[in-house]
């Protein structure tokens, strides 16, 4: 294990080739069940919550739709800004001031048929 919060708990290890050759093991077991050192456990969980956060770990988890949803959000932007400042494509601007994404999905959606007559009435 690598978090901060764990190799500080276990001790300093002062011989390198000591602490290589033990090996360390989290388990879940059931709370309340009498098993020995569970409930020194409990208590130590219990003040490590009240510390601050430490380790590599987010602090605050993001959902994968909420990752693909800023992803979106920023490519549009991204889009928008360049299609604003290219010096081309005058006419194509006027009919088209910004990137649409329900349009844009329309035009994937088409077949290989029809996607040249949408190019053409562009």
């Amino acid at each position: 294990m690598t978090s901060a919060s764990i190799t500080s708990g276990l001790g300093n290890c002062d011989d390198t080739s000591a602490c290589m050759h033990n090996c360390v093991r989290l388990l879940w077991v059931p709370g309340h069940s009498n098993i020995d050192g569970n409930e020194i456990a409990d208590e130590l969980a219990k003040q490590a919550a009240l510390m601050d956060y430490v380790g590599p770990e987010p602090a605050l988890g993001l959902s994968l739709a909420n990752i693909k949803h800023g992803i979106s959000q920023w490519s549009v932007q991204e889009q928008n800004r360049r299609w604003r400042n290219i010096k081309s494509c005058r006419q194509a601007k006027q009919f088209m001031q910004a990137v649409n994404i329900r349009l844009t999905q329309y035009a994937v959606r088409l077949s290989r048929k029809d996607f040249p007559r949408l190019i053409c009435t562009l």
